[in-house]
């Protein structure tokens, strides 16, 4: 089924039978957003009414982006130029990485803009190479290997003699970093409307078949860091984290799968106008 695009503003209120908005849609986003403690929108008795957050929801088949609104006009591709732009100057999205042949800037929707940036960061570090790191492995073995965990073998091979509760370390490419774009892949590859967004990705995940499947949470995130090997890998994570962070999946038969890229509009612009300062700043200081 084609994917329909609608636009609202943020504060907008948005009803059941509405341009296309389905009841299915609806719950789908009403428990979305109970998922993430109500911030994002303010359900109603059969219509919802978006918060300042700007972005955009893919709810099954349709795609709703939130422009900002800041005067009483109702020119909504005048806003969502002015959304692209912040985005573009606080980094979190490449206009130029667009594929001319694939996506056109006017007709693609945000969230095909969002997966196309990550997609491009994922395709220019398995160009490269992925990295490897040490990864502790602690397992019960039928040989010694590794360092002997004295505790653990009392515990669990207090019988099986022959067995040997042993820690060693694994320098490969299955660790967080790659667990995390992995887990962002294949995300993309089961609940992307764009069939071009799909093949990227069932491609891409070739490259990770030696890296476990992991459930990655806020807390990978939180832990995480980075080093001069990884740093090339920081705006992929990046946008890792808001795929994978907001999305809901679909889960019993009948509901919506709910993947949302969204941004505080206050912060957003008040990143937005520092960006420019500094710009300005570093020109008058040349």
């Amino acid at each position: 089924m084609k994917r329909q695009t609608i636009k609202v503003f943020e504060h907008d209120t948005l009803s059941i039978g509405q341009n296309g908005f389905k009841e299915s849609h609806f719950k789908a986003l009403v428990q979305f957003n109970e998922r993430f403690g109500g911030q994002y929108l303010t359900p109603g008795f059969n219509k919802v009414k978006f918060a300042s957050y700007v972005g955009v929801y893919q709810v099954g088949n349709l795609a709703m982006e939130v422009l900002p609104k800041a005067d009483r006009g109702n020119d909504k591709e005048k806003w969502r130029n002015a959304l692209l732009s912040m985005l573009h100057e606080c980094q979190h999205i490449r206009l130029h990485s667009l594929q001319e042949a694939e996506l056109r800037l006017r007709s693609a929707s945000l969230i095909d803009l969002f997966f196309d940036a990550f997609l491009l960061q994922v395709e220019q570090l398995v160009h490269r190479g992925l990295t490897k790191a040490y990864r502790q492995d602690d397992e019960n073995r039928s040989a010694l290997k590794g360092k002997l965990l004295v505790d653990q073998q009392i515990r669990n091979n207090i019988v099986h003699r022959e067995r040997f509760f042993v820690r060693h370390f694994l320098y490969n490419h299955d660790h967080t970093i790659n667990r995390i774009l992995k887990e962002a892949l294949n995300i993309l590859a089961k609940t992307a409307a764009s069939p071009w967004i799909i093949s990227r990705s069932k491609n891409l995940l070739l490259s990770f078949e030696n890296v476990q499947d992991e459930r990655i949470s806020a807390q990978h995130f939180q832990r995480l860091t980075f080093c001069r090997k990884t740093e090339a890998y920081k705006t992929a994570v990046q946008l890792a984290r808001l795929i994978i962070l907001h999305h809901s999946p679909d889960i019993s038969a009948g509901k919506e799968s709910v993947l949302a890229i969204l941004f505080d509009m206050n912060t957003l612009f008040e990143e937005y106008v520092f960006r420019i300062l500094q710009r300005s700043k570093s020109a008058v200081e040349q």
